[in-house]
C-alpha cells in the first residue's frame, strides 16, 4: 500500500534530530479506543467547518474524526486521528489513497497543507491495492490499536508518535476481505499557541 503523505524536510530533519537521540522501538502501550465507524458506509459530507481540504479533490468522509474535535494540545491524540484519517478512504469517492492524505493535511502544519494542495492525488502512484478494492466498490474503516513514543524529542517543540493501525476493507459486493495492519511514524511540531501539528509521517506496513 503506497503510503499517502508527504515526508517534508522539516520532518526529516526531525527525524535525523531525535535519530541521535537514541531511538528506539517503544513497547505497545493501549490506546483510548480510536476507530472510524465500523460496519457503517462513510457518505460524502461537507469538511468540518472552517476547513477545507488541501487539493480540491477530495471530499470529507462522515466516519471520519473531526479536527475541530481533536484535543490538539495532546501530540497522541493529534497523532491518532491524523492516521485514521491517512488510512480511511472510500473507492466510490476517492479516485486513489491520496485523497486520504489530503484530507489528513489537516491535522497537518500549513508547510504540509501547501504541499499536499500542491500535488495532484489522481496521479498517485502504487494504488494495486486500492485498485482491487475499487472493483468491489469498497471503503476502509481504521482502528488505532495502540500508541507509543519512539526515544526523547531533542526540544519541547517536537515530538515523534508511533501508532500501530488496522484498517479493514469493507466490500459493497459483500465479498470477503483482507485487513491490514502497520505502524506510522508521525512527526510533529507545536505551535506557539501549544497546538500540536503533524510534519510528516512514514509508514511500515506488517508483513502478511
Amino acid at each position: 500500500m503506497k503510503h499517502t503523505t508527504t515526508r517534508t524536510a522539516t520532518a526529516l530533519t526531525l527525524l535525523l534530530a531525535l535519530s541521535g537521540c537514541g531511538f528506539t522501538q517503544p513497547s505497545a502501550s493501549p490506546s483510548t479506543a480510536t476507530a472510524s465507524p465500523k460496519g457503517v458506509a462513510p457518505t460524502v459530507v461537507p469538511a468540518p467547518a472552517g476547513l477545507t481540504i488541501p487539493g480540491g479533490k477530495a471530499k470529507w468522509l462522515s466516519i471520519l474524526p473531526d479536527p475541530n474535535a481533536t484535543a490538539w494540545d495532546d501530540s497522541t491524540a493529534v497523532a491518532r486521528d491524523y492516521t485514521i484519517a491517512v488510512h480511511t478512504w472510500d473507492t466510490t469517492s476517492d479516485l486513489t489513497d491520496a485523497y486520504a492524505g489530503q484530507r489528513a493535511a489537516l491535522w497537518g502544519t500549513s508547510q504540509l497543507q501547501e504541499e499536499q494542495a500542491a500535488y495532484d492525488a489522481d496521479q498517485a502512484k502504487g494504488q494495486a491495492y486500492f485498485n482491487q478494492e475499487a472493483v468491489h466498490r469498497a471503503w476502509t474503516s481504521t482502528a488505532i490499536t495502540s500508541t507509543g513514543r519512539d526515544g526523547v524529542p531533542s526540544a519541547s517543540d517536537q515530538d515523534a508518535i508511533t501508532v500501530n493501525w488496522t484498517m479493514t476493507p469493507h466490500r459493497r459486493d459483500n465479498t470477503r476481505a483482507q485487513a491490514l495492519s502497520g505502524t506510522d511514524d508521525v512527526l510533529l511540531y507545536r505551535t506557539a499557541a501549544g497546538h500540536w501539528q503533524v510534519q510528516g509521517s512514514s509508514t511500515r506496513q506488517d508483513v502478511q
